[in-house]
């Protein structure tokens, strides 16, 4: 937590932002600027969040929405879109499809069995 320490004594904290009084005054040293770029840039991390917050769930509903239509190429686009969102978020949200790859998975095991016996 830093505070403006040209006009104050230190005994006021603006947590993370430029006083409002510099501000007024028009005086910003060097480091008001610095906290002025920190929390300009908080805001814009905020709306790249929730961009891709919004753009997963629009990825996410339009690759079921293709799946369910048998539309397996766009399906494929659609998953992998929202993968890649994933990843640039930190990977922090569970695959949706992960039971159907699991599934898939099983049955391709069964098909190397029967292809096997006979």
């Amino acid at each position: 937590m830093q505070s403006c320490s040209k006009h104050h004594s230190g005994q006021i904290s603006f947590e993370g932002y430029a006083c409002p009084l510099c501000i007024a005054i028009g005086y910003l040293d060097e480091s008001h600027r610095e906290l002025e770029k920190e929390r300009e840039g908080s805001k814009y991390l905020a709306e790249i969040v929730g961009r891709l917050d919004k753009d997963m769930e629009e990825a996410e509903h339009k690759a079921w929405d293709s799946l369910g239509r048998y539309k397996f190429q766009m399906f494929g686009y659609w998953s992998a879109i929202w993968v890649h969102q994933n990843q640039i978020r930190g990977g922090k949200e569970p695959n949706p499809w992960r039971e159907i790859v699991k599934t898939a998975a099983k049955g391709n095991e069964s098909q190397k069995i029967y292809r096997r016996q006979h």
